[in-house]
């Protein structure tokens, strides 16, 4: 079993990896220990950053220890595969489950964000092969195929392993187009709406109420088959080659594990973000305009793996905002994933206005917020038509945005 790699991080303003450290994970079974010490090289670079500023200062020498992948090393679990990648590289690999490292090893450079992982140490980071849309039909098909647990073809496997960080548990691939990096979501079995077109008109509506979104594009693929396109924002290429944007879940910046999930908080991350962010005031803003969305669209997926930081040049800045999709519900309660306000998880704009201080906002600023959301939120019918999503689901949807005479009581 393979204990320890090599850890590589593509610095701001770079396109080859600098070795950055080294990871060590001891595992037996489910029992996992792991370490992390920065090289003394990367350490004396001027260019170095720490890789989580809160909890891995660079301090040469140190060994930094966990009980697993998460609190003071979750920045390497937020580059390990997710639900699908999992499938993925255990499909490939054919085998029920992998030990974590193995996972971090097998992701492959086109992962999320700056991080790499290598057994021998090796300056320069692998190539990254590009995917065009031309391969989308070929690509849907082995995600069919992937989900039926049918024989899926070598050299799809392989392409399928394309993004396996990002994006849950959804079937999808990276594939990159004119020199952008997209993230390719497909439709699965499991679903009973049209999700890619859910997912897409979601995005333009958050777009609308004034939500920092990235790029997209929703395709038709197939014949009557959506695949959602969004572009990933951890990527950019320039002449020098690709630039890589790295990248830290809510998850990590609170410093949880996935267990511990319900535990976190929007005011808990604003909080963060007044230490974090480049532009707080205006990131806080943005967190508190998101939190709002959710609770009017019923987006209990909302979870600190579906936030994140980006590290730049100019330092961490929140990241555009993705995995939006509405849920239907019974009934006019609501919860989100994690906790809201002084009234935990419950999903009300109540409970959003109660802790609207620890955003940076007034009272007035904050129904300021709300009520140019809640006017976007309600054209939701019109703007999802328009946006393709056929009738059958948008009644499917219906409950998931509530009434006006509930959200005057909220």
């Amino acid at each position: 079993m393979i204990s320890e790699a090599y850890v590589t991080l593509v610095l701001p303003g770079q396109t080859i990896s600098t070795v950055v450290g080294r990871l060590r994970i001891d595992q037996k079974g489910r029992d996992i220990q792991a370490s992390f010490v920065y090289g003394q090289r990367y350490c004396q670079n001027p260019g170095a950053i720490p890789l989580d500023p809160l909890r891995l200062p660079l301090d040469p020498g140190r060994i930094y220890e966990a009980p697993g992948l998460w609190g003071p090393l979750g920045i390497f679990r937020d580059s390990s595969p997710d639900y699908w990648g999992r499938m993925v590289i255990e499909r490939e690999n054919k085998v029920p489950e992998l030990p974590e490292m193995e996972y971090l090893l097998r992701s492959g450079p086109t992962r999320i964000g700056a991080l790499g992982f290598q057994q021998e140490l090796d300056e320069e980071a692998p190539s990254e092969k590009p995917l065009g849309f031309v391969l989308l039909p070929d690509l849907l098909e082995a995600s069919r195929q992937l989900e039926a647990n049918a024989p899926v073809d070598e050299q799809l496997m392989l392409l399928l392993r394309q993004g396996t960080s990002i994006g849950g548990a959804r079937p999808k691939a990276t594939i990159v187009e004119d020199d952008t990096y997209w993230l390719a979501k497909f439709p699965s079995r499991h679903d009973r709406m049209d999700m890619p077109a859910i997912e897409y008109a979601t995005l333009k509506l958050a777009e609308a109420a004034g939500i920092n979104i990235p790029e997209c594009r929703l395709l038709a693929v197939g014949g009557n088959q959506h695949v959602f396109l969004t572009r990933r924002f951890d990527r950019m290429h320039t002449e020098q080659g690709w630039h890589r944007y790295h990248y830290m879940s809510g998850l990590t910046m609170l410093g949880l594990n996935e267990f511990d999930n319900a535990k976190g908080s929007y005011p808990g991350m604003a909080d963060w973000l007044r230490q974090l962010s480049v532009d707080f005031k205006s990131d806080d803003e943005e967190l508190f305009r998101r939190m709002v969305f959710n609770i009017l669209i019923s987006n209990d997926d909302d979870h600190l793996r579906n936030h994140a930081l980006l590290y730049s040049s100019q330092g961490w800045r929140l990241s555009p905002a993705y995995d939006l999709a509405p849920h239907a519900q019974i009934g006019y309660e609501r919860y989100q994933s994690i906790i809201v306000g002084s009234r935990g998880r419950e999903g009300t704009l109540k409970n959003a206005m109660s802790e609207a201080g620890r955003f940076g906002l007034t009272d007035d600023r904050a129904m300021t917020i709300i009520e140019g959301v809640r006017t976007v939120v309600g054209q939701w019918r019109e703007r999802y038509a328009s946006d393709g999503i056929n009738e059958n689901d948008i009644e499917m949807l219906q409950t998931a945005f509530l009434p006006e005479s509930v959200l005057k009581g909220i």
